[in-house]
């Protein structure tokens, strides 16, 4: 990853990033500090995916927070496409951080996060997420996995639910919250945002 963050760095008018980690299981905070670092300068990005999913222990909070700090810096960023499923150590703590990320990208279009099986989020990082969306009036696309965190029940879909109906400009919507033992979808009865044109629930046990 010392090797991205320095690749990076010439790059300061490329558009678009892939990188894909999955199954990385050597990597750490640190790596993601530098990649961090890395993309500090790059103020031409419009889209970014990041893939970090794998069942290890060394990316935390503080990884999550050393990105979120660069990326409200790319003020200009259209597409993001996150994964750190089977991430334990992320928690609410670090969803909080994105949330203040998310707040500043003005000009989000669309939005993919995966924290599937991050068995330490509960509904309030659910709610995090929520407050950093329900601000940006460019969004037209939402896709949030929190398969397998059992630690959200009704609440934070319905805390979720409430913010979307602010963004009027959202058109698309797919959520994911399959294995979620806790939830009931009682908090969806009267959810009916009027600008959606397409949207996918998975509520399944």
């Amino acid at each position: 990853m010392k090797a991205i963050g320095k690749i990076t760095k010439p790059f300061k008018k490329v558009q678009k990033m892939d990188i894909d980690c999955h199954d990385c299981k050597l990597l750490t905070d640190q790596d993601l500090e530098t990649l961090a670092g890395g993309l500090k300068p790059m103020n031409s990005l419009r889209s970014i995916r990041l893939d970090f999913s794998c069942y290890s222990k060394n990316i935390t909070d503080r990884g999550l927070k050393s990105l979120c700090e660069s990326l409200r810096e790319l003020k200009f960023l259209q597409s993001i496409r996150f994964c750190f499923e089977k991430r334990d150590e992320i928690t609410d703590e670090g969803l909080k951080t994105l949330r203040n990320c998310l707040e500043r990208l003005v000009h989000l279009q669309s939005i993919h996060l995966n924290f599937s099986w991050c068995k330490s989020i509960t509904d309030k990082g659910v709610h995090n997420i929520c407050e950093g969306l329900k601000r940006l009036s460019s969004l037209q696309s939402i896709s949030l996995n929190f398969t397998g965190c059992e630690g959200i029940i009704d609440q934070g879909l319905k805390s979720f639910c409430g913010g979307l109906t602010k963004i009027t400009s959202l058109e698309n919507l797919k959520l994911d919250f399959h294995s979620c033992d806790n939830m009931t979808g009682e908090s969806l009865k009267n959810f009916s945002p009027s600008s959606l044109k397409s949207i996918s629930l998975n509520l399944s046990r």
